[in-house]
């Protein structure tokens, strides 16, 4: 629902807002949207379901599904509007609820990722595109629905068959836990396998659009990894738990994404068999 009926409100809360008003999306911006739409020949029907606007943070963002009338929305970070270090208000950057101390050496590393080439902005705005393009809101909508069934029908089943309704109520709420524990770490291992797998097929169809496009998703994972390194050692000990020391992100148990050296990588190597 966040991604069809309610993307409006989704987009008012995580839209970047300047005194209380949102900062429009300025020409050059819509532009480069617009070059990026055209580069991935989408059709002008398609393109008119694809909005712009600035997310609060920098990084960029996507939601809703362009299978759906109501479109979707991509989120670009204020830092696309950034074209030299010297436009970057540092007195409005904070780090742990603190402002950021310039005289550290991490912080000037971090502030340095906030700019970007060209390339870099138009591969993350195609990776965003790409990723509305493919409904990974309607598979994980599905394959949750499908979990849910089949693990519930199973449930029903076993319970009727060993009728533990009325002989052994204790086995049936053990069994329901486990129940529910297996559709939580089966719902997990899906989407997370499909997110992965999602994000190395966008990479492949991005790295086929030419030249450009394969320098600026090695640049914006470069970035990437020089800003989680830097935002490691500002945080201290929840950058730690955040960031590992070569600049991927950390995840509990889970692996939600590819890791953003295995991704920078991969246009390395594509770089490496153009020359």
């Amino acid at each position: 629902m966040p991604h069809t009926i309610f993307l409006n409100k989704l987009e008012e809360t995580v839209a970047c807002y300047r005194r209380s008003v949102r900062v429009p999306v300025n020409d050059k911006l819509k532009k480069m949207c617009k070059e990026v739409m055209n580069d991935l020949k989408l059709p002008q029907e398609v393109q008119s379901l694809i909005k712009p606007f600035h997310v609060f943070g920098f990084d960029i963002f996507h939601a809703g599904t362009l299978k759906n009338k109501s479109g979707g929305i991509v989120g670009i970070p204020i830092n696309f509007t950034y074209d030299d270090i010297t436009a970057v208000p540092t007195s409005e950057i904070t780090i742990n609820h603190k402002l950021l101390n310039r005289f550290k050496k991490e912080a000037n590393d971090l502030l340095n990722t906030l700019i970007l080439s060209e390339d870099a902005k138009k591969y993350a705005i195609a990776h965003e595109i790409l990723k509305l393009q493919n409904s990974d809101v309607h598979t994980s909508a599905y394959g949750l629905s499908s979990i849910i069934i089949i693990v519930t029908l199973l449930y029903n089943r076993i319970v009727h068959r060993l009728n533990l309704y009325e002989k052994r109520p204790l086995y049936r709420r053990t069994f329901l836990l486990s129940s529910i524990i297996l559709v939580l770490v089966s719902w997990f291992a899906f989407k997370d396998t499909n997110s992965r797998n999602l994000d190395n097929s966008i990479d492949d169809t991005i790295s086929k659009l030419g030249l450009n496009y394969i320098n600026g998703g090695k640049d914006f994972y470069d970035n990437l990894i020089k800003r989680n390194i830097a935002l490691r050692s500002l945080m201290g000990k929840d950058g730690e738990k955040l960031f590992s020391s070569n600049g991927n992100i950390e995840y509990f148990l889970r692996q939600k994404s590819m890791p953003l050296s295995h991704r920078r990588n991969f246009f390395k190597s594509k770089l490496q068999n153009v020359h």
